[in-house]
């Protein structure tokens, strides 16, 4: 007999949003403030010269093309050097990025690891979890593995949305002003369809 399971439909969590953001906002405010938002202000500037490198990399490459495909051979060697400059600047804002980011998250998980643990240990608030319903296992292990993950983890979708949304944004405009050189031809007909490109 086939089972047939109930559809599960996506639905925003507020009561996670909430607890996840009680965990996040202390260390903003902590007395690490100044060097966390100073690496996220590194890191954001890393993030979208990167995707504004990657831009300008699309445009070189065209340009280079051309250039081989006229057999432009100054042009070449200039817009090829300008290829790998580019490249060069993307590797760099990427290394750069994920150490800062690196930094960031280490800082980010030291602070929060001791101020868990000082709110665990003091008033001797680890022997009241016998008097817990529930049996909690391992909590220093919780702590550790828990607390360490956070702060990585929350770096990483935080800027893999970042830089997908600002290249979506940035290739949209690209595709979008692409539409108008680039007629819809029916037959003998041409038909210009206002940002054709970016929607096919």
């Amino acid at each position: 007999m086939e089972k047939i399971y109930p559809h599960i439909y996506p639905r925003f969590n507020r009561v996670f949003f909430k607890d996840f953001w009680q965990l996040v906002k202390p260390y903003w405010k902590s007395d690490d403030k100044k060097k966390a938002y100073l690496y996220l202000i590194i890191n954001l500037f890393c993030s979208f010269s990167g995707v504004y490198t990657s831009v300008q990399l699309n445009s070189v490459t065209k340009v280079m093309f051309d250039a081989l495909s006229e057999f432009n051979k100054p042009l070449l060697i200039q817009s090829s050097l300008h290829f790998l400059g580019l490249a060069a600047l993307i590797f760099f804002c990427a290394g750069y990025g994920s150490y800062f980011s690196g930094l960031l998250s280490m800082r980010w998980q030291k602070w929060l690891t001791q101020q868990t643990v000082n709110d665990w240990l003091g008033q001797h608030k680890h022997f009241k979890l016998n008097w817990l319903n529930q049996r909690v296992d391992n909590p220093d292990q919780r702590i550790t593995e828990d607390l360490g993950a956070l702060p990585g983890l929350t770096l990483k979708v935080f800027f893999l949305l970042l830089n997908s949304i600002s290249s979506f944004i940035s290739f949209s405009v690209i595709l979008w002003s692409l539409s108008s050189h680039f007629p819809l031809m029916l037959g003998h007909v041409q038909i210009m369809i206002p940002g054709y490109l970016f929607f096919s």
